[in-house]
């Protein structure tokens, strides 16, 4: 009988393990993207993968000169990064900056040197109404095709 309850017992732990390390891989999502051109990273990274509605959606866009030159970048505005999401069906629930201030800005990045961009953003549209829950893809990128767009999955709920 001892060895009939060790068994079960064994089982039981095996059992519950699986079913938490499954759980936890589930619930696993990818926080962090990156890409490089022309000698420059650049990444994004979220706290999260999965956002509630009236979560504020947080991250940090990095751009980091890995290259041997200077590397420089020209924007007709002051802004100078940019985010979107965009859902299943391509439209665009959120972009920023939704509203542009007209003066002309460059970034200058020594070789090794990086930049980052706060991003800091309730989930409502430019008429400051929710969007709708559900998967968007968020891409961050550098204004005026500066850079490609990193794109990573998230989820609204």
């Amino acid at each position: 009988m001892k060895t009939f309850g060790f068994l079960a017992l064994i089982f039981l732990t095996t059992l519950i393990g699986c079913e938490s390390s499954t759980d936890h891989g589930a619930n696993d999502s990818q926080t962090s993207a990156s890409t490089k051109s022309n000698g420059v990273y650049f990444s994004l990274t979220l706290p999260a993968a999965n956002f509630k509605l009236t979560d504020t959606l947080t991250g940090v866009f990095k751009v980091i000169n890995e290259s041997d030159s200077v590397r420089q970048f020209e924007f007709a505005n002051l802004q100078q990064h940019g985010f979107q999401l965009t859902d299943i069906y391509g439209r665009v629930a959120l972009n920023y900056p939704v509203i542009f201030l007209p003066a002309q800005s460059k970034l200058s990045l020594e070789p090794d040197e990086r930049k980052e961009y706060s991003i800091h953003s309730p989930f409502r549209d430019f008429k400051g109404e929710l969007i709708e829950t559900g998967k968007y893809k968020m891409s961050a990128f550098l204004l005026n095709n500066n850079s490609p767009q990193v794109i990573l999955n998230i989820e609204v709920r």
